[in-house]
């Protein structure tokens, strides 16, 4: 994975923080042998650029909640069953045995948009309890669209 990113930020008030990333990302894999005859191998090889902005927001001096919207633009890795819609729309198809011995990864241009939210709470100077919900919406080359949901829970320490 090859990225490069710029990112900055402002607090706005003693309570609100705002930031903006923006980042463009190459990944490129080991294997590209392709699986069918006039189709790339290279599915697991993406180009993409996102725009990031949010806001956090101190609730309390132990607690922060924070609001996230990002646009990436570029290509998706997906897996599915061989079938004959994927294989028209995309890029580059590879086996994916992850999944099974009949799961492909196929590679497709998309738009997605993340909306995150997450809370943090400090239980002392070196740890924290921090929580999240995302929701994703992809929408990719031939009517191939996604949604997500992600909700993550951690516990940090640093030493």
């Amino acid at each position: 994975l090859f990225a490069l990113a710029g990112a900055a930020g402002a607090r706005v008030s003693e309570r609100v923080d705002l930031r903006a990333e923006v980042r463009l990302e190459r990944r490129i894999a080991d294997d590209n042998q392709p699986l069918v005859r006039n189709i790339p191998g290279a599915a697991f090889d993406l180009d993409g650029a996102s725009v990031s902005v949010g806001a956090d927001y101190m609730v309390t001096r132990a607690t922060s909640l924070s609001a996230t919207y990002t646009y990436r633009s570029g290509e998706v890795v997906s897996s599915t069953r061989r079938n004959a819609g994927i294989f028209r729309a995309s890029a580059a198809i590879a086996r994916d045995p992850v999944f099974g011995p009949d799961t492909i990864a196929y590679k497709l241009d998309a738009h997605s948009h993340v909306i995150e939210l997450r809370l943090r709470h400090a239980l002392g100077e070196r740890s924290s309890v921090n929580f999240g919900v995302a929701r994703s919406f992809t929408y990719g080359e031939g009517g191939n669209d996604y949604y997500g949901n992600r909700v993550t829970a951690s516990l940090l320490y640093a030493f």
